[in-house]
């Protein structure tokens, strides 16, 4: 059997080995990187950059096809939400309508109990003949 002692020697060795490899690879990876900085190879990565956004549209038509439906999504969106709007404060305004049309039917109920005629509430509220004659038919059922 081999000893402890040479184990660990052997281990020493692999690991001195691994870690003279990592060291190596790293050296080579920074020169590497530092030669992708000069101003060489930035000057000519801007301005194919720029050259990437003017072709972009010629070489692909999807692309700005796709911007184009976006911009016209988006529009569409906000007049979606105006119309939207626009309807709830036209449905707030018959709630309003509808309330004070109950408020009217209530004033007519009032006014029969106090004995004014059909002609007189028609006339006095703006309610139909039909709509004076039914009220004063539902509260003639209420009090019998």
């Amino acid at each position: 059997m081999l000893s402890i002692g040479v184990l660990l020697a052997l281990d020493m060795l692999l690991l001195s080995g691994f870690f003279f490899f990592l060291k190596k690879r790293a050296a080579h990876n920074d020169k590497a990187a530092a030669s992708w900085k000069t101003p060489e190879v930035t000057d000519n990565a801007s301005m194919n950059k720029k050259e990437v956004h003017t072709e972009t549209p010629r070489l692909y038509p999807e692309v700005s096809d796709l911007e184009r439906l976006e911009q016209s999504l988006l529009e569409k969106g906000k007049r979606l939400d105006d119309l939207t709007k626009r309807i709830e404060d036209r449905l707030k305004n018959i709630d309003l309508l509808y309330e004070e049309q109950l408020d009217v039917y209530s004033l007519a109920m009032r006014m029969v109990k106090n004995g004014d005629s059909q002609e007189d509430i028609s006339k006095k509220l703006g309610l139909l003949n039909g709509e004076a004659e039914l009220i004063e038919s539902i509260s003639n059922l209420r009090t019998s």
